[in-house]
């Protein structure tokens, strides 16, 4: 007879970060051998099966395959489970204290072999698990199942004979678990407890309102297969509330449609959950002096990158290593390498398949450096570029990404004015590359996406740098530092061909549909070209008239794409 009393199943996809914690809670916990955990893992990459492997001495089976969903993985999971009783918890649930599970064991032990479903209260908490508010179970759940899941997923334990004849239905995305247990729960086989087990992280929750209201039409068509006679009143009420919430979010965007949520929690002097301001997670202190990963992608630019490698020898900081992606014919850049011994060159070859693809490559060479750039081959840095970025990092300890500004000859540049913090609009209105500097603890798993920038061939050429930015964003505050002076040509005065307009069109309307940036928004950046047309054609003619429109033309074109 199997030892092992809990058999609890971990779904996973890209969270290597968010397991990890979890994972850890489970190092203080106070039983051991009598449980196992099942990590089911359909992420594409290794990254999850990598933090796994760190624990190599707690009971850890894990199996790392393609699923169609969580409850997929669910099932797949439960065929691998020994143990008498089951629970589900997600990767960044953590156990409340080291005595939890010892304390529900206890209980279990004790309790008659009817009751197939026990019960605790879950603990919400905030990212950084500063406690916010705690659900607990239905107590009549035959009743008050037919209004939506009345217990918390994490809080409830199964016991596994539950699931010799009964599998999750993978039709359902979100509402799984509230099918299953609608379809297993009776009066008689549920045990309600009083003491919390697990806590519950909300991050990321605000991020993704389009959630809820598809999670209620789940539930709807769950509840109206289970309890026909009964309407669900307060689902459907839910549902047009999100559907609502989901308009002002997509015409206004998400700040203003978030605090509209949280009216019902303000009203009922609950604490808020959506429009609550979350304080980014400290970063670790900057080592003295950081190390700097520059990260170079080149092809057909020989004379600038020279340009670039030589900027790179005058600077007072020597604690950097360059990581340069060379897409020309081989041999290309053999005489300026010579050189150049004296800098700290990883030199690779990559075949031209576009910007981000060779990022990507250099990202995957990058080591324990502290800060990240990203210089286009035509740029060059000042003298005290890299000291500047340093100090920028130094004055922002918070920051995920500082960037700089952008000047087209030594001699033209300004004084330097006052840093800020930069939001997402303005984050998406200047974006570039080259002015860039990211703390590699913030993006250190963050890559570029292959679908945007030049050479991809593809239809967005262009955008790959802000929507790395963005991404950064989304983890740390970005700061605008000025004294950060990096150099660039100015663009061609020349007017694009028109597949050059309708590719940077593609990838800017791409964007801003990706990053679910507000309607008006949107609809400004469509009308911007139109808007400036008149101007331009009594300043510049008619070509460059012919640009604003036809850039007018293929943003408009590309809106809905």
């Amino acid at each position: 007879m199997s030892n092992i009393f809990f058999s609890i199943i971990i779904a996973t996809y890209n969270c290597p970060h968010e397991l990890n914690k979890t994972l850890n809670s489970f190092l203080h916990i106070s039983i051991k051998d009598k449980y196992e955990i099942l990590i089911q893992d359909g992420s594409p990459s290794m990254d999850t099966v990598a933090v796994a492997e760190n624990y190599s001495n707690l009971p850890i089976k894990v199996e790392h395959c393609q699923d169609s969903g969580i409850y997929d993985a669910w099932n797949k999971a439960l065929q691998r489970a020994s143990g008498e009783w089951v629970l589900f918890m997600g990767a960044g649930d953590i156990f409340c204290h080291k005595d939890s599970l010892l304390n529900v064991m206890k209980h279990l032990e004790n309790i008659p072999q009817i009751y197939d479903y026990y019960a605790v209260p879950v603990e919400v908490v905030l990212p950084s698990y500063e406690f916010l508010n705690t659900i607990s179970p239905s107590k009549k759940p035959t009743i008050d199942l037919k209004d939506g899941m009345c217990i918390p997923h994490q809080g409830l334990f199964h016991r596994r004979k539950l699931f010799k004849s009964n599998n999750f239905d993978i039709q359902y995305k979100i509402a799984g678990d509230y099918e299953f247990v609608c379809r297993t729960l009776t009066k008689n086989n549920f045990f309600p407890a009083k003491e919390p087990c697990v806590r519950m992280p909300v991050g990321g929750i605000s991020s993704s309102l389009s959630f809820m209201s598809q999670r209620e039409a789940e539930f709807i068509k769950i509840s109206r297969h289970f309890y026909p006679k009964k309407i669900p009143t307060k689902l459907i009420l839910r549902f047009i509330f999100w559907k609502c919430i989901n308009t002002v979010s997509f015409i206004l965007g998400k700040e203003n449609a978030c605090f509209l949520a949280d009216i019902p929690r303000i009203l009922q002097n609950k604490p808020r959950l959506w429009s609550r301001h979350h304080p980014p997670s400290p970063l670790s202190k900057l080592s003295h002096p950081p190390s700097i990963a520059i990260c170079i992608a080149t092809i057909n630019r020989i004379t600038e990158l020279n340009r670039l490698l030589y900027s790179l020898t005058q600077q007072p900081v020597a604690n950097f290593h360059i990581y340069l992606a060379d897409q020309n014919v081989p041999g290309t850049l053999d005489p300026i390498l010579r050189r150049y011994t004296e800098l700290p060159i990883t030199h690779i070859m990559l075949p031209s398949k576009g910007v981000s693809t060779a990022r990507n490559a250099l990202l995957s060479l990058v080591r324990e450096e502290d800060i990240i750039v990203f210089p286009d081959d035509d740029c060059w840095y000042a003298p005290d570029t890299l000291t500047q970025a340093v100090e920028a990092f130094q004055r922002h300890p918070e920051a995920g990404a500082v960037m700089g500004r952008s000047f087209s000859q030594p001699s033209a540049a300004p004084a330097v004015g006052q840093d800020s913090r930069v939001s997402q609009i303005g984050t998406f209105k200047n974006g570039e590359t080259y002015l860039q500097f990211f703390r590699a603890e913030v993006v250190k798993d963050l890559r570029f996406d292959p679908r945007l920038g030049p050479g991809t061939g593809l239809p967005y050429g262009c955008g790959e740098d802000t929507d790395y930015l963005l991404e950064a964003h989304k983890r740390a505050p970005v700061w605008r530092c000025p004294s950060i002076r990096v150099f660039h040509p100015s663009p061609d005065t020349h007017v694009p061909s028109d597949a050059k307009i309708a590719s940077y069109a593609a990838g800017r309307m791409y964007l801003l549909k990706k990053h679910a940036f507000p309607l008006w928004f949107r609809y400004a950046n469509v009308l911007y070209p139109l808007c400036m047309l008149p101007l331009d054609a009594l300043r510049k003619g008619r070509k460059a008239a012919r640009y604003r429109w036809r850039m007018f033309v293929e943003r408009l074109r590309h809106f809905s794409s």
